[in-house]
């Protein structure tokens, strides 16, 4: 895991100001910091930068940038499958490290554009083929692996980090106020709905492409390298789907413990995270601390499931974390100023104290369970499609209907979610992901904002698009960007078992029919979960994760809160200050205030430091 910026073109940089750019890397790469100067055979100029967090082979043989075959590579990430194709490699090439970075770059070498057929991992990288005089940009399948690029007249800067492009170039960027303004009303959803960022000009690279950029700083061939979609393999039974995942999922969660470091686990209680912890106990041995976070809004809480698993495996160190004992209003700041952009969702300044906590306890590998719900159906609104799907074909419609209304729909606080039927006779409707939001948009000055989040259409089963459109277009994409940044801000690496390409692929084949049985979502993972975890929890319906209500963080009866948000600021050329006052003054309890609120604040920083 490390940190990556490049120049393409424009004039070299200073001495200074290649140095300031380093010492803003050192997060993303305490261990090492490195600059080297290239040259395409027209002398135009190429300058790569690297800051080092060292996961595997820590000698400093390892270190990059790093050059064989006449190519010099820059790689953010790690390739889990490198020992495996480290071995294919060698009947035609000798290795001088143990690291991934001479095997990543020895593939490209043997295998040239297509290189990315073959790895297992998460990457954001660049090689500057003096052979071929051009230069190779690519990004991992699920873009676990932040880049963001400016292509600019006559140079393309690209970066880890927003800010790396910032330094470069050396000035204040224009911020993108119409992408703002979608974000404050209609929230994290819209983030990367569209090629842009808060910033005119400066975009995010797409996952699963491999770019090739010529010596007058054009991009001259977009590779988009892999797809995926729900292609139903009618003919598997429901063993067989239940005993290949859990041997994917198995192989996956092996891959992914490889370090040199000392690994932890972030733990919420849910089935996700939870099933990982116990098949790398179970299976592998694997010594692991654990990291939760406990609040004591029941709505919120998940310490009696967390506590039953430290219990089965008898855990050495687990770490309960109290979002009480942080300051709110400091540690924010402190994360937007990193991140360059507002902080999401509450979720993710949650996160954040999980990757602060790590780091004090020299956990500098950590891994999640991103990825269970998109694949394995694990949200309220997925169980609708699927009774939408059973209402099609009347397949017991009333029975799975019962089940819901037993069970699951118990727990859902979402009006436009517990209302089955409206959901039944409106299935195209979006409206549930975007709860008040003409509310809110009552709120700002200027009332024509218009939603950009638009639905990629990978199937035309409702189900499975919802299921790929969280998983590669307004949730997943989110979640990772901004565990980045969190872990990143603490030199700590985030892995995430679910996002493997087999198990993917393999998840996107399985019938809709296993997906659910006797009203318990997640009917697979849960049967492997018998194995593995307590009861209480594999069997636990209501949906919690790392979340909390912003009355947890911030008392608005406390007059300096209320005081910080109703100070003067940017935020105010585009809120109605009075309007704001009023909603701050009133009576609100429900979640999509809650989360409208902590964006406010963010954003509000946001203004002030940018």
């Amino acid at each position: 895991m490390c940190g990556i910026a490049g120049l393409i073109g424009g004039e070299r940089l200073l001495e200074d100001h290649r140095n300031n750019l380093l010492k803003r890397m050192k997060n993303r790469g305490p261990d090492s910091q490195q600059y080297i100067h290239l040259n395409f055979k027209n002398r135009k100029n190429i300058e790569f930068f690297f800051s080092r967090l060292s996961i595997i082979d820590v000698n400093p043989r390892s270190n990059q940038p790093y050059t064989k075959y006449n190519k010099t590579l820059i790689f953010n990430g790690e390739i889990y499958n490198y020992l495996e194709l480290k071995n294919k490699l060698s009947a035609h090439y000798s290795f001088d490290t143990k690291s991934d970075t001479e095997v990543l770059l020895t593939a490209y070498h043997h295998y040239g554009i297509n290189f990315t057929d073959h790895l297992e991992g998460m990457w954001a990288l660049a090689i500057f083929d003096e052979t071929e005089n051009k230069i190779i940009l690519s990004r991992d399948r699920f873009g676990e692996k932040p880049l963001y690029y400016l292509d600019d007249k006559n140079q393309f800067i690209f970066g880890s980090e927003i800010n790396y492009i910032r330094e470069i170039l050396g000035k204040k960027l224009e911020v993108n106020y119409e992408k703002l303004n979608n974000f404050l009303v209609y929230g994290y959803r819209t983030i990367f709905s569209t090629e842009s960022t808060f910033f005119r000009k400066i975009k995010p690279f797409p996952k699963s492409e491999t770019w090739e950029i010529n010596q007058s700083s054009k991009i001259i061939n977009r590779h988009c390298y892999w797809k995926v979609n729900y292609r139903e393999n009618k003919n598997i039974s429901y063993v067989d789907v239940v005993d290949k995942t859990e041997e994917l999922i198995t192989n996956s969660i092996q891959k992914r413990l490889r370090s040199d470091v000392k690994l932890g686990i972030s733990l919420s209680g849910g089935i996700d995270s939870s099933l990982i912890f116990s098949i790398a106990k179970s299976k592998f041995n694997q010594e692991m601390d654990t990291f939760s976070i406990i609040d004591k809004d029941p709505r919120y809480n998940e310490n009696e499931n967390i506590k039953s698993l430290i219990e089965k495996y008898n855990v050495k160190n687990s770490y309960e974390i109290n979002i009480k004992d942080y300051n709110f209003l400091d540690d924010l700041k402190q994360l937007v100023q990193y991140h360059c952009s507002p902080v999401f969702t509450i979720s993710s300044y949650i996160n954040s104290l999980i990757s602060r906590k790590a780091l004090e306890e020299k956990n500098r590998v950590i891994l999640s369970g991103i990825g269970g719900d998109e694949l394995f159906l694990g949200y309220y609104y997925h169980y609708l499609y699927w009774l939408y799907d059973k209402f099609q074909i009347n397949d017991d419609y009333k029975n799975h209907l019962l089940e819901w209304q037993q069970k699951t729909g118990s727990y859902v606080n979402n009006p436009l979610i517990k209302d089955v039927e409206n959901f039944i006779n409106n299935p195209s409707s979006r409206d549930h992901l975007f709860n008040d939001t003409d509310f809110f948009a009552s709120l700002l000055l200027k009332k024509n904002i218009e939603n950009s989040y638009y639905e990629e259409n990978y199937h035309n089963n409702l189900l499975r698009n919802r299921m790929l459109n969280d998983l590669f277009k307004d949730v997943v994409p989110v979640v990772l960007n901004q565990e980045d940044l969190n872990y990143m801000f603490n030199s700590t690496e985030n892995r995430c078992p679910f996002l493997d390409k087999d198990l993917t692929e393999f998840a996107y084949t399985i019938p809709n029919k296993y997906l659910i049985r006797n009203g318990y979502t997640k009917s697979v993972l849960r049967e492997i979960g018998n194995k593995y975890l307590p009861n209480k929890i594999n069997y636990d319906l209501e949906k919690k994760g790392f979340n909390a209500s912003i009355e947890t963080l911030f008392d608005l009866n406390n007059t300096s809160n209320l005081e910080f948000c109703l100070d003067d600021g940017p935020i105010y050329e585009i809120f109605d200050r009075q309007k704001i006052e009023k909603f701050l003054k009133s009576d609100f309890h429900s979640n999509s205030f809650s989360k409208f609120l902590f964006i406010f604040i963010s954003t509000k920083m946001f203004l002030e430091n940018v």
